[in-house]
């Protein structure tokens, strides 16, 4: 075993240094060097984390040692961006004393999981044989519903372009092989090798040597990035990468492929093809982010964001739905007489393996349930036991993250969790309303967190009131607070029928009015139901 040291100015200011063990194979090896695993090390207190150290190849360009030095200046913290940790130069005197090789390194944060574009061939383990569990739920959605899945990867690289495209940089090499499915549930946007600070493009950084030579990927640059327009490339440049991806991730292919000549001239003049989409909110929000016209793109991550949160994955095709109304119905009406003829009588039909799959069971549940689509895939996971304990601390971790978009979901989540469905009443109204309480989910999630949390009123009580302080306007925990004083200690607080009355009223009517703003019509006829069994 031999311990290499690596301190910089910069780490001993911070009282830091890095370490590694010469002896170990490394994680990886690329065009510039080669990376292995490391330690950052606190040089007063011990304390340590592992991180990813790559040496560069001796005899780069210089070029390409300034583009790692700029990669590894880019230093944001994001649940959605790989964390770069430094740039480090080391010397090494060659013999007689005079002479001295430099050595570059790069830090960043350790990353355990699998690319994207591997997990779209099916691969969900690391190249040593590690299992990624979220990937494995993510293929498993891929393959069951991809518009759900594309939305979900979306939302996450959204979220890291927002915290990018703050501090003033662009990526310009956004596509599947730049983004991480990690062991602990996250999808991150990494190498910022060609990411530029849009204040500092300039002519000199213009690409496009030759017909097709620029930097990134042609299927998914956009049309000033192909043409080497550094001048024009912005915030909205990533834009339409992102939207490219997001045709991929739906339809399993891209939209432009072939020689890269004839991808060029179709990034530049050709409109996607979506016939195949069935979803007309997807074909809007694609159409959207690949305007060859940039002034017509979504000026940034945020407002494609909120497009992307109001995406409904199994929105169908109005006008192919009435097509098939209107020509399918009397081939399927026939199909049913023409087996209802000649079927035996003793013939059944078994149900498959994939209705009786946790899968299929948890989508039923969840269809209807008023939360995101991030939130119901990690409400899969605590379903299911193989994958509950993770899912359990990702949710915690979610709900301790004061930036998190679904934070209030996450606490909400997390008041069921703790809810005691056993609490029962000889009164007709029951102690919670059955038509929006999944008792059966949450009891499951319960047997399988047993040996971590234990159910507890007082605590699911408190969380809901959190859950509206974080979300004024999030009405599943409103309505559920309606019902806490309804029954009193039964769910977790203290009731007094003549002092709570306002109370009540209250809680009934925030619920119903944000119910109307998000046009839930269920929750609408519950405040009903309430109102008329509590009151009259």
């Amino acid at each position: 075993m031999a311990i290499i040291k690596l301190q910089g100015t910069a780490e001993i200011e911070k009282g830091i240094y890095y370490e590694f063990d010469t002896s170990t194979a490394p994680l990886g090896e690329g065009g510039m060097g080669k990376v292995y695993r490391g330690r950052c090390v606190d040089a007063h207190t011990g304390l340590c984390k592992d991180v990813a150290i790559k040496f560069m190849f001796d005899g780069l360009a210089p070029s390409v040692i300034e583009r790692a030095r700029r990669e590894a200046n880019i230093q944001l913290k994001s649940d959605n961006l790989v964390e770069m940790m430094g740039f480090l130069t080391t010397e090494e005197k060659m013999p007689g004393g005079k002479a001295v090789r430099k050595h570059y390194h790069v830090v960043s944060e350790l990353l355990v999981g699998v690319t994207l574009s591997d997990l779209l061939k099916g691969v969900t383990t690391t190249s040593n044989g590690q299992t990624i569990p979220y990937a494995v739920e993510l293929y498993d959605l891929y393959r069951s519903n991809s518009y759900e899945f594309a939305a979900i990867i979306v939302r996450s690289l959204l979220s890291g372009l927002m915290a990018l495209h703050d501090a003033g940089y662009i990526h310009r090499d956004i596509d599947p092989s730049n983004i991480m499915v990690t062991i602990d549930r996250k999808i991150k946007l990494i190498d910022f090798g060609i990411a530029k600070h849009i204040t500092t493009l300039a002519t000199q950084d213009k690409a496009l040597t030759s017909a097709g030579q620029f930097i990134g990927k042609a299927q998914y640059a956009a049309p000033e990035l192909v043409l080497g327009d550094v001048f024009h490339q912005d915030r909205t440049t990533d834009i339409y990468a992102i939207g490219i991806m997001f045709y991929q991730l739906i339809m399993g292919r891209l939209p432009f492929d072939g020689p890269t000549t004839a991808i060029i001239s179709a990034q530049l003049k050709s409109k996607i093809n979506m016939a195949d989409i069935k979803n007309p909110q997807a074909r809007k929000i694609i159409a959207h982010a690949t305007e060859k016209d940039q002034r017509k793109r979504y000026s940034s991550a945020a407002e494609f964001r909120v497009d992307i949160d109001r995406f409904d994955p199994n929105k169908k095709d109005l006008i192919n739905l009435n097509k098939t109304l209107k020509w399918g119905l009397p081939i399927v009406v026939l199909a049913v007489v023409l087996l209802l003829v000649f079927l035996p009588k003793s013939t059944t039909v078994e149900p498959t393996e994939q209705t009786d799959s946790v899968a299929v069971m948890t989508d039923s549940m969840l269809a209807n349930y008023p939360v995101s689509i991030d939130m119901k895939l990690k409400l899969k996971a605590l379903y299911d036991p193989a994958t509950a304990q993770l899912a359990w601390k990702d949710l915690n971790a979610t709900y301790s993250d004061l930036q998190s978009p679904i934070r209030a979901e996450a606490i909400f989540v997390l008041s069921r969790i703790y809810y005691d469905y056993g609490v029962t009443t000889d009164s007709p109204i029951g102690v919670f309303d059955e038509a929006v309480n999944l008792r059966d989910f949450y009891v499951k999630v319960q047997e399988n967190l047993a040996n971590v949390m234990s159910v507890n009123q007082g605590t699911a009580h408190k969380l809901l009131e959190e859950c509206v302080k974080a979300d004024p306007k999030f009405y599943p925990a409103l309505y559920e607070l309606s019902w806490d004083y309804v029954w009193g200690d039964k769910r977790g607080t203290v009731r007094d029928r003549i002092q709570d009355a306002p109370v009540l009223e209250d809680y009934l009517n925030r619920t119903y009015n944000a119910a109307l703003e998000n046009n839930d019509k269920l929750y609408q006829d519950r405040v009903a139901y309430t109102r008329k069994t509590v009151f009259e």
